[in-house]
């Protein structure tokens, strides 16, 4: 006879009433699927008979709707509890058997041969699970926010953002923050009954009473969000009542927060400190603790006793040379050997640099790369597309050059060509350098010149090599704990990044702006490494790019204040011991002064200058006029807070709602974002929140403390409101808001893999997330070339055209000396037309048509490459509503013939006049007659 027990198969129905009746014994499911009963009652029948009692007599997917409301009005926790059992024991059956209490069965599903009608009960128990809710629950949340981002986006045609569009499509927004928490919540459940169940009567009532201090925050922060919408008399009230609520919530959760620690240290046996209440998680992170341990000059050894004597005199040698806002080439290199120096007198004691490389190259050959193959296959798709949109007609789109470009052009000419060598640029504003320096380094290529088109090839390739780094910072974030997870969040971002148009239009245009979110991000990686190990390395990496920052772009300055954010979030996350809070404060003085070395030149210009270092702020929190200190008090206590706020609020809506007035930088009325991404955006948010607080790390707290700061630097244009939200000073936030944006949609095929059976769950995560980046990239394609080409020329002035008709009238009869430009108002920057026609230095444009005569009379006396030549051709550039021009042109030169140079926007024609050669008598004649 065989020992093994025979399996004995009852109905469904009658398995779960078993499980129904026996609730009050407490079934428990082990790690392998198996069930046991345990407490008392559980083999008492008259226990049992008691339950039927109290429980439906029949089985319960045999229930009739209105049966079971008749049992949810009556008896609504049990009933509810063997409605959960119903869903969930199916689940069970599909892994293992399970054992049914009392003995009953051990039920297999594969074994079940199961009517039409128990099908049907089956695939609604399926339905039923935790899983399934938890992806309809997330999918219904990106249904009602993909909805309300469109809703809120208004019309296109329209003068301005609309209040009411945003009235009508906040609710939606709302629904789908608050699903995307409850579902992230529903999915916590199991680790919350657990923890709750291993809490004592008096913890459970102070996790209770934490609910009042929190439902005040939160009411304090939705005042908070719509004080900002209130007119600007009243915002300061609410906001400064809104702010006192939610710090008098604070204040009572902190209350609670530290009586809950005293009651848990009293009451806490040692038996139950050590009693794991579920599964322990180990820690992510932890804290390197040898930075303190005294080290000797005879273990310094000879070549960093060396370096660490020459590196000082390098850096005093970069500040001796450094006065009157220039530097020489030699001055330059030496600060480049100071800056490696500076980083090899931090290395680590034992650091080599031929290890160093050996270790480089062993990694890379331990690298499985036939196991990665699809990792790095899509990698290398998400690049190839974000290159197509960053390269593709790069020569034409943007297709004019505008004044900030020949500023560019200007200075970068003059520093290859006249030794111009600045280290802060100043004669348009007050501009960092290093851009400027890369584009001439550029330029030496074979091919390249100092033009438009190498400023925007550059800003092109700054804005690729962010790809790369954002993936790397997602792996860094999240792929320690879950390699897997980090791999396809990271291509989620990366994917995000390389189709958003926002960053697309900013790659094309040429300007320093895209250095921001490519050092922020590299800057990033490192430190968020340095916060969760606290290895010196990893603060001197971060201190080197963040002073390499400082030195390309402003809002960079506000990325010392988030590292400073971050070493406190680090300090006061986790509770460290006073040697471990030393050493991440001697080890942030590292990184202070390695960014230090890094703008040094540029800080020696503050000192010599002090107006220079923050004209920029300056100017854009209290406008150009000249004001005491007095005044700025008085309009920093009058307008500051209101403001402030006012302008963070359009800043924060720029990807759901409000658009930049600025029409270099984005299209009237079109928000920063697509829809989707804006959806995204909003339910990202929502689950960046649930993430902080099951992981009390701090790098994952950085990230939306980083994006508020950056958020502010373009609100604090206090001086001018109507420049919020300002898309250029807002790139920084980039990094931050695209960390944010692709977590939910991470985490939505994440659960579709790990729910649906192999391979249709990897089919349909990997469609969702193809689905949602090939709508974007769509998206941003057709907004870039379509709308915002049509857009730009609108606005712009045809430079290149003009530019074209020079350059062609030059290489025949004229010269560029021989060329005008007749004044209009709000016409064309002549130095443009020049620098399109390929002569950056022409520029002979005639304030007024009435000093034409005495203007070629000096001309004719110049003695460079723009001297007029009588026995050339004239040529003369006049607007198409300049008559008087006409007419006296014709007066002048009846000889002369006027061209109409027609473009595809009828408004931007303009007239070009030839005029045959006067000759050196011609000339003179008519200087004598008009001059």
């Amino acid at each position: 006879m065989n020992d093994k027990p025979q399996d004995i198969i009852p109905s469904s129905g009658e398995a779960i009433d078993q499980i129904s009746i026996l609730e009050e014994g407490s079934p428990s499911i082990s790690q392998d699927g198996d069930a046991s009963i345990s407490g008392p009652g559980v083999c008492d029948p008259e226990t049992v008979s008691a339950q039927q009692t109290k429980a439906p007599s029949q089985p319960f997917e045999d229930l009739m709707l209105n049966e079971f409301i008749a049992y949810m009005l009556r008896s609504p926790v049990r009933t509810w509890r063997r409605l959960q059992t119903a869903a969930n024991l199916t689940g069970r059956y599909q892994s293992t058997g399970v054992l049914i209490p009392a003995g009953a069965a051990l039920i297999n599903t594969d074994e079940l041969r199961l009517s039409g009608f128990q099908k049907k009960h089956l695939r609604l128990r399926r339905f039923l699970r935790l899983e399934y809710l938890r992806i309809t629950m997330y999918a219904l949340a990106m249904l009602s926010g993909f909805i309300g981002s469109v809703i809120v986006r208004g019309d296109s045609n329209a003068s301005g953002p609309d209040e009411y569009v945003l009235q009508s499509g906040a609710p939606y927004l709302w629904l789908g923050f608050t699903l995307w928490i409850a579902a992230d919540v529903a999915g916590q459940l199991p680790r919350i009954k657990s923890n709750w169940r291993s809490y004592t009567r008096s913890e459970r009532a102070l996790w209770v009473a934490r609910i009042l201090p929190g439902l005040i925050m939160l009411t304090a922060l939705y005042q908070f969000a719509q004080s900002m919408g209130a007119p600007r008399e009243f915002i300061a009230d609410l906001a400064g009542s809104a702010l006192r609520t939610f710090l008098g919530g604070f204040l009572l959760l902190t209350v609670l927060r530290i009586a809950g620690r005293f009651l848990r240290r009293a009451s806490m046996a040692p038996a139950r400190m050590n009693q794991s209440s579920g599964p322990r998680i180990e820690r992510e992170w932890s804290v390197h603790r040898g930075l303190l341990q005294t080290v000797g000059t005879n273990e310094l050894g000879r070549w960093r006793l060396a370096i660490f004597v020459a590196a000082p005199i390098c850096s005093a040698y970069v500040w001796a040379n450094t006065y009157g806002n220039h530097i020489e080439t030699s001055t330059i290199l030496i600060w480049l050997l100071s800056i490696v120096l500076w980083a090899f007198a931090f290395a680590p004691l034992r650091w080599n640099f031929f290890d160093w490389a050996t270790d480089r190259v062993d990694i890379l050959r331990r690298v499985r790369w036939r196991q990665n193959r699809l990792l790095l296959l899509a990698l290398a798709l998400i690049m190839l597309l974000g290159f197509n949109l960053r390269f593709t007609d790069l020569d034409s789109s943007p297709p004019q050059m505008i004044s900030d470009h020949v500023e560019n052009v200007k200075d970068a000419h003059s520093i290859r060509h006249n030794n111009y060598r600045p280290i802060l640029f100043t004669q348009y504003s007050a501009r960092e350098p290093l851009h400027y320096y890369l584009l001439v380094a550029l330029s030496w290529l074979p091919g390249q010149e100092v033009d438009r088109y190498a400023f925007s090839l550059l800003s092109a390739i700054e804005g690729l090599l962010t790809l790369p780094l954002i993936f790397w910072l997602a792996l860094e974030l999240m792929g320690r704990r879950d390699q897997r997870f980090g791999q396809v969040y990271g291509l989620i971002v990366t994917a995000l990044v390389a189709v958003s148009l926002w960053h697309i239009t900013m790659s094309r245009q040429g300007f320093r702006i895209t250095l921001c979110p490519l050092l922020m991000t590299w800057s990033l990686i490192f430190y968020t490494r340095a916060l969760r190990y606290n290895h010196r390395t990893d603060y001197v990496k971060a201190g080197l790019l963040l002073g390499f920052g400082l030195i390309s772009y402003q809002p960079m300055q506000m990325l010392s204040v988030i590292y400073i954010v971050g070493i406190a979030i680090a300090l006061l996350a986790k509770r460290h011991s006073w040697r471990a809070g030393l050493g991440y404060a001697v080890n942030f003085a590292l990184l202070v002064f390695t960014a230090f070395v890094v703008f040094l030149p540029l800080f020696h210009v503050w000192v010599e200058y002090p107006g220079l270092g923050l004209m920029r702020q300056t100017q854009s929190i209290f406008g150009d006029a000249l004001m005491s200190t007095e005044e700025r008090l008085g309009f920093l206590s009058q307008n500051g807070v209101p403001a402030l706020l006012s302008n963070f609020r359009l800043t924060a809506l720029m990807f759901h709602h409000s658009s930049d007035f600025v029409w270099i930088s984005a299209i009237h009325n079109e928000p920063a974002a697509d829809p989707l991404t804006a959806t995204f955006i909003l339910l990202g948010t929502a689950a960046w929140l649930t993430l902080m607080f099951r992981r009390r790390d701090p790098a994952i707290l950085l990230v939306p403390a980083a994006l508020i700061l950056m958020l502010v630097v373009p609100s604090l244009a206090l001086a001018h409101p109507n420049y919020s939200p300002h898309y250029m000073r807002a790139l920084g936030s980039l990094c931050p808001i695209f960390l944010i944006a692709a977590f939910p949609l991470a985490l939505f095929c994440k659960e579709i893999h790990r729910t649906f059976p192999r391979p249709l769950g990897v089919i349909i995560a990997a469609s969702v997330a193809a689905s949602a980046i090939l709508y974007a990239y769509d998206y941003s394609s057709r907004m870039y070339f379509e709308r915002y080409t049509k857009h730009y020329l609108l606005r712009a002035q045809p430079h290149r055209q003009a530019g074209a008709v020079l350059r062609g009238f030059a290489e025949s009869d004229g010269s560029y000396g021989n060329a005008f430009s007749l004044p209009y108002p709000h016409w064309w920057d002549n130095r443009a037309v020049g620098m399109e026609a390929g002569s950056p230095e022409w520029f002979n444009a005639i304030e007024e048509v009435e000093q034409l005569p005495e203007y070629l009379r000096r001309a004719s006396e110049r003695q460079d490459e723009l001297r007029l030549d009588p026995n050339r051709d004239l040529l003369f550039f006049y607007s198409q509503n300049n008559h008087d021009a006409a007419l006296r042109l014709r007066r002048w030169f009846p000889q002369g013939r006027p061209m109409r140079h027609d473009l595809e926007l009828e408004s931007k024609s303009f007239y070009s006049y030839r005029v045959p050669a006067l000759g050196w008598e011609g000339l003179h004649e008519f200087l004598d007659d008009n001059a």
